[in-house]
């Protein structure tokens, strides 16, 4: 009976290896990043960069085209002002779809990363603003844009 178990035991870890069940291979691209996970994969890449000091709207991608969208992969924000903590807000229109928390100055700044990418609607151009003004406020965001 004890042989027989053993006998099981192994046959079982030799087919859940064989059919390659609970393993994950990733395929990797030149970069060094996995690809095709997401539609947005095969895009074309963007990012935008500006600075704030008030609370208006500062555009970071213009609207795509028909049937084109941006997908956000990452954000983030940096604050000077030694006392004013403020929060980064990514729209498109007037919806907001991520808010980022901008500390203030002499706290790491963390940038967001999105896994799975934040898509926004077709053929939409996408801002941020600060809710509050500062003496200098970093934004920064990249991604791609595909359908």
């Amino acid at each position: 009976m004890r042989v027989r178990t053993i006998f099981l035991v192994v046959l079982a870890l030799v087919l859940f290896g064989t059919l390659g069940i609970n393993r994950y291979e990733a395929q990797q691209t030149n970069s060094g990043s996995p690809s095709g996970r997401f539609p947005a994969d095969s895009g074309a890449s963007w990012s935008a960069y500006g600075t704030k000091t008030d609370t208006s709207n500062l555009q970071l991608q213009a609207a795509p085209g028909a049937l084109q969208s941006v997908y956000i992969y990452m954000a983030y924000c940096v604050n000077t002002s030694a006392s004013t903590q403020t929060i980064a807000l990514i729209k498109y229109s007037t919806t907001t779809v991520l808010p980022i928390n901008c500390g203030p100055a002499g706290l790491y700044a963390k940038p967001v990363y999105l896994d799975p990418p934040l898509k926004i609607p077709a053929n939409t151009a996408v801002t941020m603003n600060s809710v509050a003004s500062a003496s200098t406020v970093y934004l920064y965001a990249a991604g791609k844009i595909a359908r």
